[in-house]
């Protein structure tokens, strides 16, 4: 069943304009002016109501909480457009770490789908009651947006980058560590960073940095009853499967790169509650201690009632990572919450992480009987052939 959005505009357009840019997934339902809004409210249900920013009503706070009295679930947003008809959204949703505006090159669906997640995240009372105590994490200053910038500047190299790296011996050994582990699957070893950063290229290497940045705080710490190593290795296989699932689905770089990304980073909300709140994680732990085969997911909404892919996806999201890679890490445990057409990354994270998971059952004749409620969805989700032929194609083959 589609979402249902409603525009409220002082110059209303072609409904199919906007139904074009939201997609399959969205019904626009209907376009209205101001005045007419509560009244349209009342009539039917609405998951999204779009505002015009060129109209005075988008930052008028009465009118705003009288809409959101009609419609408590409906998520406003404002946009605005430009000469070119190019929609853009102006946020309306508080969140840390970021400007007014979403600052980055995303399609007005992603635009829209992030201000619905970010809705969520900030609308889940015990989410956004942790979020603020994971404070120890990494700063995403330094070499990482030097490295974005290069990246994404049409003058930009790789050599460039590479040279970023070569000037952090920490960074560099980690790079290297990463690209000659026997989970990433690259057929010949590195002892040059320069020579690596050039053959996995400028987004891979964004997401490396990233990850190392997040695993780099862990050094300090003791940890009982937790792994990072163990974290480290399940990342890195999980995000190369990801990619190469991905690769056979979709010809987008794009989209390999997002599910590569994706995957590194779906666990690393673990590490971080692991790090911020070590005494309430341990109760976690220990409610797995007795089950090795146990779902994570559910014994952290047991003991804390929110998980480490809701934590993390707010995490990710406020340092403005693309909206893919959220979605696909904020929902790798759940892509059934979300009706979306096509392979995305999120399904490719979610397909990656439940086969290796599967690795991990001693029996192939008793994996079916014991896996958890959420794997069993992907599963059937996907059909058991399918899953199979994923598992033996980049897991057995490796």
């Amino acid at each position: 069943m589609n979402s249902c959005a409603l525009v409220v505009s002082e110059n209303p357009s072609d409904p199919q304009s906007y139904q074009r840019r939201l997609g399959d997934g969205w019904d626009v339902n209907e376009i209205c002016s101001p005045k007419d809004v509560i009244a349209a409210l009342s009539g039917r249900r609405f998951d999204l109501i779009l505002l015009d920013g060129q109209s005075e009503i988008s930052s008028d706070a009465g009118f705003l909480d009288s809409m959101k009295k009609a419609a408590p679930q409906a998520i406003p947003v404002v946009f605005e457009t430009n000469e070119a008809f190019d929609y853009r959204v102006r946020t309306r949703i508080p969140r840390e770490g970021i400007g007014e505006c979403v600052r980055c090159e995303e399609s007005f669906l992603d635009q829209v789908s992030r201000e619905c997640l970010v809705a969520r995240l900030y609308g889940d009372e015990c989410t956004r009651r942790i979020q603020p105590l994971i404070t120890r994490t990494p700063t995403q200053r330094g070499i990482y947006h030097r490295v974005v910038e290069e990246v994404n500047s049409p003058h930009g190299s790789l050599e460039r980058v590479a040279e970023f790296i070569a000037n952090d011996p920490m960074l560099t050994a980690r790079v290297l560590q990463m690209v000659n582990s026997a989970a990433l699957g690259l057929r010949r070893r590195f002892v040059d960073a320069n020579e690596a950063v050039i053959m996995l290229g400028g987004e891979r290497i964004k997401s490396m940095i990233v990850f190392v940045e997040v695993f780099s705080i862990c050094e300090k710490f003791r940890f009982i009853k937790f792994s990072p190593e163990k974290l480290w290795r399940h990342s890195l296989l999980v995000g190369r499967i990801a990619r190469e699932i991905m690769r056979t689905r979709s010809r987008a770089g794009v989209d390999a790169d997002a599910s590569f990304t994706g995957g590194l980073l779906h666990d690393v909300g673990k590490l971080l509650l692991a790090i911020n709140l070590p005494d309430r994680y341990r109760e976690v732990l220990e409610d797995l201690e007795d089950d090795p085969l146990g779902d994570a997911w559910a014994s952290e909404v047991k003991f804390l009632q929110t998980s480490h892919a809701e934590v993390v996806a707010m995490i990710l999201e406020s340092w403005n990572l693309p909206y893919s890679i959220v979605e696909a890490v904020g929902y790798h445990h759940s892509p059934n919450r979300l009706s979306k057409d096509g392979f995305t990354p999120l399904d490719a994270v979610a397909v990656a992480n439940a086969i290796v998971h599967e690795r991990q059952i001693p029996s192939t004749e008793e994996a079916a009987l014991v896996r958890t409620p959420m794997n069993r969805k992907i599963w059937e989700r996907w059909g058991e052939e399918q899953m199979a032929d994923w598992s033996q194609d980049f897991l057995d083959s490796n």
